[in-house]
């Protein structure tokens, strides 16, 4: 019997808005962080894995700003554009009855009613997918400037 394929919570993130950053990306952020290149095979200090966590977190916001961005102009679904010229047709028709008209109306109404709630939809997923990329973004900062003070020398209070 085939083993089954594990479905979790790193499952989820393969792709999208939340997938894992581009490794440009992420040396791009890492070298604005520390000035350097990130060290292979992987960080040896605190404040380097601090940092790499942090320009993780950059480019994840990046990709979740320019998914909002994306999506502000959005209006209409195509799929549903398309539904409602197709239904728009059966008004050009000349021989067309006047109950095949109404349900044509009926049925337009109802298809943009679904068009604007998905878009609705769509919008407020890349809110939600924003407003945590900066929240992990905040905790990383968090965690990198600890890493940074812990670092610092200790000076005696005069």
């Amino acid at each position: 019997m085939a083993k089954r394929k594990a479905t979790g919570r790193g499952a989820q993130y393969r792709h999208g808005a939340q997938s894992k950053p581009s490794e440009d990306a992420l040396a791009r952020h890492y070298a604005a962080i520390l000035g350097q290149e990130i060290q292979t095979p992987a960080p040896k200090t605190h404040i380097e894995r601090a940092a790499l966590e942090l320009a993780r977190c950059e480019a994840m916001l990046d990709r979740a700003q320019a998914h909002h961005t994306s999506l502000q102009p959005v209006f209409d679904v195509t799929e549903y554009r398309e539904i409602e010229d197709q239904i728009i047709d059966v008004f050009e028709w000349p021989d067309a009855e006047f109950e095949v008209k109404v349900e044509a109306m009926q049925r337009l109404m109802r298809v943009k009613s679904m068009n604007a709630s998905q878009v609705k939809k769509s919008k407020r997923l890349a809110e939600r997918y924003l407003k945590e990329a900066h929240a992990s973004r905040g905790r990383a900062l968090k965690v990198y400037l600890d890493a940074l003070e812990d670092d610092l020398p200790k000076f005696a209070n005069y």
